[in-house]
């Protein structure tokens, strides 16, 4: 029995060397170069994984800077607080100073 002028055991061979060939054309052509990309991505993602990690570290860093620049604010409010109000104090007494001093000259 003859197929295309070829017999089985030709026609078997013929497919066969081509499946052959358009496996390895697939392979070099299509998914080495998918696979590359991929493990390329991977490099990608890691090295983003990476740079992720360093800015939260960095923003932990910041937070605790922030938290002692805040506890260093508050601490000098309250003192410029307390110098004010030992000025109004002082201000006070000094004017009522005034005051008893221009009575006593009357």
């Amino acid at each position: 029995m003859r197929i295309w002028g070829l017999s089985i055991g030709e026609l078997i061979s013929l497919l066969v060397f081509v499946g052959t060939v358009g496996g390895f054309v697939i392979k070099f052509s299509i998914i080495s170069p998918l696979t590359s990309m991929v493990k390329d991505s991977n490099k990608s993602i890691d090295n983003l994984n990476i740079t992720i990690q360093e800015l939260r570290e960095d923003m932990k860093e910041s937070k605790a800077d922030r938290g002692a620049i805040h506890t260093k604010i508050d601490k000098n409010q309250a003192d410029t607080e307390r110098e004010i109000a030992l000025l109004k104090k002082e201000d006070k007494t000094i004017w009522k100073h005034i005051a008893e001093m221009k009575g006593e000259q009357k």
